[in-house]
């Protein structure tokens, strides 16, 4: 992983979405891990559907740098973690509460 400085000066990722494998995941078990682990997400019409997956955005894709866009995979099996950096910062101290990959469950 990079260094503090170097990520600074690149942007520090975000939480975008939340990826669960339609072969593993129901939407109630996806809902469910969201919760447990501090989302506020209410139903279970937040989560969209593709053919392959259920996808919960934390925030709208448009807020973030084209080309910034990683997806990781997180401890659980059949779920990923997209991470990209935002546009805008939201504050002087924003960075102090971002996510950096491996950390979210």
């Amino acid at each position: 992983m990079a260094d503090l400085s170097s990520r600074l000066r690149h942007g520090i990722p975000n939480l975008q979405a939340i990826i669960f494998s339609k072969k593993l995941w129901t939407p109630e078990r996806a809902l469910s891990l969201l919760k447990a682990h501090g989302h506020t997400i209410q139903s279970i019409s937040r989560l969209h559907e593709s053919a392959n997956v259920w996808r919960y955005r934390e925030l709208n894709p448009e807020e973030f740098k084209p080309g910034s866009f990683r997806t990781v995979k997180t401890r659980f099996a059949g779920v990923q973690a997209v991470y990209a950096v935002r546009l805008h910062a939201e504050g002087r101290y924003a960075w102090l509460n971002d996510l950096i990959p491996g950390e979210f469950f």
